[in-house]
């Protein structure tokens, strides 16, 4: 929960709708205008849409997905919820990359993949 981060993905994703669970909409206080709410975000979005996804698996949605963004942190987390595309297995390409400092954490990494 990096506000740095939220602020980012609320830039990212202005204009778009953003689908999220209720327990990732946590995070936000106010939601983003565009957010929507509900429990299988993957299977409301629609072309231009995004998803905040946060542990739902990608496998079942890998011939929708358009674009990732992934959001690297620079330490390690114990953890037993990986994620179990690689944005490469989903044709996507690596267009940027970007180290910001956030509130949290001295260094983050936003990486955007899409199709070329």
């Amino acid at each position: 929960m990096d506000r740095v981060v939220r602020k980012r993905i609320e830039e990212l994703t202005q204009g778009h709708t953003l689908w999220m669970t209720e327990y990732t909409a946590g995070q936000f206080s106010p939601l983003p205008g565009t957010a929507r709410i509900c429990p299988y975000p993957l299977k409301e979005a629609k072309a231009g849409d995004y998803c905040f996804v946060e542990g739902d698996p990608l496998l079942p949605y890998k011939g929708k997905i358009d674009g990732m963004v992934r959001i690297l942190w620079n330490r390690r987390y114990p953890a037993n919820v990986f994620l179990d595309v690689k944005p490469e297995e989903c044709g996507l390409v690596l267009q940027s990359t970007e180290d910001f400092r956030g509130y949290s954490h001295d260094r983050i990494t936003m990486e955007i993949w899409g199709r070329s």
